[in-house]
């Protein structure tokens, strides 16, 4: 296991020479692996937007081996026709799913929020993390 003496000199090796790019990326992928060796994990944090009308399967394997939370939101104003929004992990690894809904009926005689699926299209932000590819 590394000690805390093995970390600091890493560190200032790293804060030397952190203008050269390959040596930075091999400087975080060591820091990774001591990470995994000591049982801690890297955890990558990943935003992004999507129209979505009903439902929108969003393939992020390219980005993570693990999902381990979603949360979305609206981009705009909620209206009528996308009111809500819903995201969750999806049923395949590596995907998200998420919902955009609408309530059943709103006019002068009914109330009737229920929520079914959107049918026009709203954007949706979406912020994701989990183990990194």
């Amino acid at each position: 296991m590394t000690n805390y003496s093995d970390l600091q000199a890493a560190i200032a090796l790293f804060k030397s020479r952190s203008k050269d790019a390959e040596f930075v990326k091999d400087t975080f992928d060591i820091i990774r692996t001591l990470l995994l060796e000591t049982g801690l994990s890297v955890k990558k944090v990943y935003m992004g937007q999507g129209a979505v009308t009903g439902t929108l399967d969003v393939d992020l394997t390219a980005e993570f081996s693990v999902i381990d939370r979603v949360v979305a939101s609206l981009a705009g104003d909620p209206v009528a026709d996308a009111m809500w929004v819903s995201a969750a992990k999806g049923a395949v690894a590596g995907h998200i799913d998420l919902k955009v809904w609408k309530p059943t009926a709103v006019n002068g005689t009914s109330a009737n929020v229920t929520p079914i699926a959107a049918t026009v299209a709203a954007n949706v932000n979406y912020v994701v993390i989990g183990t990194p590819a």
